[in-house]
């Protein structure tokens, strides 16, 4: 990022950093930590948030070019099981991949894609979903670079309280949404024996 951050090309250079790092699954929370190091923690953060929803998108696009039987040789076992969510449940389905640790990035995209899903429902949800976790690395990385630039211990402790909010959100919404899952899945069960 560094590299092309003063030049006309950064923005096109970080989304093309973005879609190649998704596609060799590289960890997103070390692709947005990069943004916000080199651009600073605004500019950084909308640069990784607009970053992210181009490279999904992009996936999202491959994945209905590739189609289901080549997704799901890519995919192994993830493939069925994520596929049944996202039909059923588009908006909620792509915002809950994103907060809830469910599987590789570049995976989550293609099988969206695969699926016919509304791509706008698919963009929206991705756009809602990745904003808790681009504020947490914005939080660790001032909280860093703090610590290493000799700035007070009261802006630090902030930080690191800010950092810890975030975490808490995506914990609780992580477990918010794990829970009704399970009680969904348990009340169709239930359905399904009575009928």
């Amino acid at each position: 990022f560094e590299t092309f951050s003063n030049t006309p090309f950064a923005l096109p250079a970080t989304v093309l950093i973005y879609v190649l790092g998704a596609l060799v699954n590289a960890p997103q929370w070390m692709m947005h930590g990069g943004a916000v190091l080199v651009f600073g923690p605004v500019w950084g953060s909308v640069i990784a948030w607009n970053a992210t929803l181009l490279s999904a998108s992009f996936n999202f696009w491959l994945g209905r070019r590739l189609g289901a039987k080549r997704v799901s040789q890519m995919s192994g076992g993830f493939f069925g099981k994520f596929l049944y969510v996202v039909k059923s449940h588009g908006f909620w389905a792509s915002l809950i991949v994103r907060i809830v640790p469910t599987g590789p990035f570049v995976i989550v995209n293609l099988i969206a894609g695969v699926t016919r899903m509304k791509f706008i429902w698919f963009l929206m949800g991705t756009a809602v979903g990745i904003i808790p976790k681009i504020a947490l690395v914005v939080s660790v990385s001032e909280g860093v670079k703090g610590a290493t630039s000799g700035k007070g211990a009261l802006y630090i402790a902030v930080v690191c309280a800010i950092a810890l909010i975030w975490l808490g959100v995506i914990y609780l919404a992580g477990s918010y949404i794990t829970k009704k899952r399970a009680l969904r899945k348990l009340a169709q069960n239930s359905k399904n024996e009575q009928g």
